[in-house]
């Protein structure tokens, strides 16, 4: 575990070793990202209308079972319901089956761990009218780059393409 946090880039290791409420988030340093405050109006926008239903995809592996847990817990606890879709194989991002349960069926989906690159999905969510933001922590393949975050109702929000820490797993971000 030590190793781990260590080669992870860990300034403060007693801390991680030892939790501690030492640490508490200031949301405001969220903002001082505007990529990060364009996801969060987006989801407010989608939870403020109660007939708007939103669904999280889970990307199949550890991190993206608990960073789709964690946002689905944050759901839970601000009362509002969310669809889990999930794909039978190991695959990511959004696959066909998936974008075909989303279409029609939901107005905002949720894409943790995964989907920075599935440009064409991304334009087939904005061409049906459904919403998303994507949290990723993978790498964005230069090809990729010019098309993300041009539409406000599509975001993507990737450690490696802001000023954070580069380290951040899917459940980080």
């Amino acid at each position: 575990l030590l190793a781990t946090i260590v080669l992870r880039g860990a300034e403060d290791v007693d801390f991680h070793m030892s939790p501690t409420d030492k640490y508490s988030l200031d949301v405001s340093e969220l903002n001082s990202e505007p990529i990060v405050g364009r996801a969060a109006s987006l989801l407010y926008k989608n939870l403020l209308d109660d007939t708007k239903k939103v669904a999280i995809v889970v990307d199949m592996d550890m991190d993206g079972f608990t960073s789709s847990a964690l946002f689905v817990k944050f759901m839970q606890y601000i009362n509002c319901p969310i669809g889990v879709l999930m794909d039978d194989g190991k695959t990511h991002g959004l696959p066909d089956n998936i974008m075909d349960d989303i279409i029609g069926n939901y107005d905002l989906v949720i894409i943790p761990d995964a989907g920075s690159n599935d440009i064409k999905q991304h334009q087939r969510l904005l061409d049906n009218g459904i919403d998303f933001i994507v949290l990723d922590h993978h790498e964005v393949l230069p090809e990729s780059i010019k098309y993300l975050n041009n539409d406000e109702n599509g975001v993507v929000v990737n450690n490696q393409l802001l000023d954070m820490n580069e380290n951040y797993t899917g459940v980080g971000m």
